[in-house]
């Protein structure tokens, strides 16, 4: 993994300097749920941030590669009639992911596109009814892999927005037949245009 993260770095800093690339900073608010948790809804709350670069080969159409660090999960509360609430359920997955991605220009501002993401798992925090398991309780798999859909608007030059859809293809977990489902709300800010 060490060696695989030096290569993208080394990629990222000779990208940055090639003029045909543009590359910035991102940030984002990720929800998240787990298909087969058995708990529905976009409860977790998580924060996502990184470095991305991409290069226009048509006048429509451009590729890119992100890295950033991004986490996934999903929590559930109860609430006793005695006015007591616990977290009944919680699980925090922490990744490093890389996705590669192909967008096209729809308008000016708006683009669309998708792409496939590999991550890999940092670390992760699990509780159940109220108390904490280990973590290799669950067997975590390493990599995650899954098809990443995406909408972006321009806001300014160097400014963009985007809403991402990320769904597992694999399972997460050799106990459990969890997949990561995951809605991203981003902001990029190009350093280099």
């Amino acid at each position: 993994m060490k060696s695989l993260l030096f290569l993208v770095l080394i990629f990222l800093a000779f990208g940055l300097t090639a003029q045909s690339f543009r590359g910035g900073v991102q940030v984002g608010f990720p929800v998240s749920q787990i298909n087969g948790d058995g708990r529905g809804g976009y409860d977790k709350a998580n924060l996502m941030a990184g470095i991305f670069i991409e290069r226009e080969y048509r006048t429509n159409a451009s590729w890119g590669f992100e890295m950033y660090y991004t986490g996934k999960g999903s929590v559930s509360t109860v609430k006793y009639a005695n006015g007591l609430t616990i977290q009944e359920f919680k699980n925090s997955f922490h990744y490093l992911e890389m996705p590669l991605m192909l967008k096209y220009r729809m308008s000016p501002k708006v683009r669309i596109g998708g792409g496939l993401a590999a991550a890999y798992f940092l670390t992760g925090k699990f509780v159940e009814n109220g108390s904490e398991i280990y973590e290799h309780y669950y067997l975590i798999h390493k990599v995650d892999v899954a098809p990443i859909g995406i909408l972006e608007y321009q806001f300014s030059e160097k400014l963009c927005g985007d809403v991402r859809l990320y769904h597992s293809l694999l399972f997460v977990s050799d106990r459990k037949p969890w997949r990561h489902n995951v809605l991203t709300f981003a902001l990029k800010f190009k350093l280099k245009q």
